[in-house]
């Protein structure tokens, strides 16, 4: 898996923010728009894509695109 795929995925997902362009480096919180609606998005988009199921707990600690993209490879390779 690539940063820059992921990010893809990510844009896609959340066009209905508008315009804007994510890094590894973007506070997910800090996103133009983004709330708890987003939120539950962004966990079926991952359990859909990449078959990981992330809690409430994996998303406290997770703050910027890169934090998500390194959880997300790391519960991937607990399968």
């Amino acid at each position: 898996m690539e940063i820059n795929g992921f990010i893809n995925h990510l844009t896609e997902e959340f066009e209905d923010l508008g315009v804007f362009e994510l890094t590894p480096s973007t506070v997910l919180r800090e996103i133009p728009g983004w709330n708890s609606m987003h939120i539950l998005l962004l966990v079926a988009m991952i359990d859909f894509r990449y078959q990981v199921l992330l809690s409430g707990e994996h998303l406290k600690m997770v703050v910027s695109v890169n934090d998500l993209f390194e959880l997300v490879k790391q519960k991937q390779g607990e399968h």
